[in-house]
């Protein structure tokens, strides 16, 4: 277990399972093949290089995920989320007001499904676009090799979507 304040944390190549809180420090973890649950309310948190099961929550901070394989499963209030996913990879997030960026590797195969009640959906690639009562969504498939999915929600944060 790894808790920091104010802190600068950095971890490098870990296997097995981490448990970490970051509240308002930086925290790099990079080379993790096996688990990890973060909180982290005002933090910044780069995350690269991850193989395994990734949970997350946060409040307001910055997460900066490099994805090589496994799942991600994450709420957030507000801030910041980044995944750029370059190996097979289930993501699944709930937000509120946070702005969400995901990016897939090219030659990935991704079913994407994202939406939201009142933000913004962008996507640089080709998604259907549908508007039900309370929800926008954007649903596609990207081509390629089998590469995972991608389930966001948001209550009014943006969420884009590009190619890496």
């Amino acid at each position: 277990d790894v808790e920091g304040f104010n802190d600068d944390l950095k971890i490098r190549k870990l296997e097995g399972a981490l448990v970490a809180e970051n509240f308002q420090g930086r925290m790099w973890v990079n080379e993790l093949d096996g688990s990890l649950n973060l909180k982290s309310s005002r933090g910044k948190n780069n995350l690269e290089g991850l193989k395994g099961n990734i949970n997350f929550a946060s409040k307001s901070a910055e997460m900066h995920f490099s994805q090589l394989g496994g799942t991600i499963n994450g709420r957030a209030d507000g801030g910041l989320i980044s995944l750029a996913l370059k190996g097979k990879t289930d993501a699944k997030i709930m937000c509120k007001s946070a702005k969400t960026t995901v990016a897939i590797a090219k030659g990935l195969g991704v079913r994407i499904d994202i939406g939201s009640d009142e933000g913004n959906l962008v996507s640089g690639i080709p998604l259907k676009s549908e508007r039900l009562e309370k929800i926008k969504l954007m649903r596609g498939q990207t081509s390629g090799s089998p590469g995972g999915s991608v389930f966001i929600r948001s209550e009014d944060g943006e969420i884009r979507v590009r190619s890496l």
